[in-house]
């Protein structure tokens, strides 16, 4: 990291990483194709997050609203001889209190891939309930089991009707959707 700055429900950092990645052996269903060749990635980041619930696990308000954007490069400045690829993504997610046991989650989501060429462990995983459990870049999709590779634009919407039966145990009602496409501005167009 170039820097780190914390500042009370604030957080930004900036900086450069490398990170190698080994792919021996992908245990995949024969009819999918990925393009899993082992290669060091560096990349330039920008992080920033906004969290203001009262809670971490269990919030009945605040907000909390987490932004990304990432330009890889195979040797400080292309990506095997060709322009970088970036990533951006947002996250927004809201808890709204209708009494002091019920709580409405409702947040929306998207991961963008720009540029041409992207590396396999950059590309967009969807699936399991908990975001970044498997691998770094995982979007979370209720009732997706597993996850799944998507388009280069994914956006959707999140919502999470919570209800408090005693101090520490809760009933979670939730929905998701989501369109993915190659392309960002044909999402609108794009598939659910």
């Amino acid at each position: 990291n170039y820097s780190n700055i914390q500042l009370r429900d604030s957080r930004v950092d900036v900086g450069t990483k490398y990170e190698y990645f080994d792919y021996d052996n992908v245990l995949v269903m024969p009819e999918v194709a990925l393009n899993t060749r082992s290669e060091g990635l560096i990349s330039y980041y920008l992080n920033a997050q906004f969290e203001s619930f009262d809670r971490h696990y269990s919030p009945t308000k605040g907000i909390s609203v987490r932004g990304s954007y990432a330009l890889y490069t195979t040797n400080f400045v292309t990506n095997h001889g060709h322009t970088p690829f970036s990533v951006v993504s947002i996250d927004f997610l809201s808890a709204i209190s209708l009494s002091s046991r019920v709580a409405l989650l409702p947040g929306r989501y998207g991961r963008v891939l720009i540029g041409d060429n992207f590396a396999f462990p950059t590309l967009n995983i969807v699936g399991g309930t908990v975001g970044g459990r498997y691998l770094p870049q995982q979007i979370p999709f209720v009732g997706i089991h597993h996850f799944e590779k998507f388009d280069n634009a994914v956006v959707g919407a999140t919502f999470d009707f919570r209800v408090r039966l005693w101090k520490k145990n809760y009933v979670s009602l939730k929905t998701q959707y989501a369109r993915q496409d190659n392309n960002f501005f044909d999402l609108l167009d794009g598939r659910d």
